[in-house]
């Protein structure tokens, strides 16, 4: 359940993003990562990297977005920060240490960590966030090549497979019966 409160910063930032929010969305994406990291460490578990990562990049997005106009690039914010997590999640799976592994191994007894189910478990759901990314470049790709869409659909498209992803998260693993 962790990992996936790991994403109400990413899934908040990108649907404020894509109705054209770019600083409300970069400083409530923040505050809800610092709110993360409080929430990981009150219950005792690890502080993940992934965590750490994305409070560190949504400070600085906050920093740039009371001294910048971010409104002005907010496609190029959208393609950065997707492009930002797709590549943490393909090197997460490059070097053989999926995104999920750290919050996996807190909800699945150790005699099933190194079982091919659970292996694979964390490999399928890594590469589900990975091409959510991935699918998170398309409306600002189709914006910059002139394309006109509109906040709503983009916001709704953002959401849409944000929840899908959350909704396989949490039912492959019990598919494989890593988990109740």
């Amino acid at each position: 359940m962790m990992f996936i409160i790991t994403f109400i910063p990413w899934i908040l930032f990108w649907g404020l993003l894509a109705m054209h929010m770019s600083e409300p969305a970069a400083v409530a994406a923040g505050i809800a990562s610092l709110g993360v990291v409080i929430i990981n460490s009150k219950r005792g578990k690890s502080v993940k990297i992934l965590q750490v990562a994305m409070l560190v990049f949504f400070i600085i997005l906050s920093i740039f977005a009371i001294f910048l106009d971010l409104e002005r690039h907010w496609l190029w914010v959208r393609i950065g920060s997707s492009l930002f997590f797709a590549i943490a999640a393909l090197i997460s799976i490059l070097i053989k240490k999926p995104l999920t592994l750290q919050y996996a191994r807190e909800q699945v007894p150790k005699e099933k960590w190194n079982t091919p189910e659970f292996i694979q478990t964390n490999y399928a759901v890594s590469w589900t966030w990975f091409f959510v990314f991935i699918a998170y470049l398309i409306i600002p790709a189709l914006r910059l090549c002139g394309f006109n869409i509109s906040k709503v659909f983009g916001a709704v498209f953002a959401v849409t497979i944000a929840l899908a992803a959350l909704k396989f998260s949490l039912w492959y693993p019990r598919r494989m019966h890593l988990v109740k």
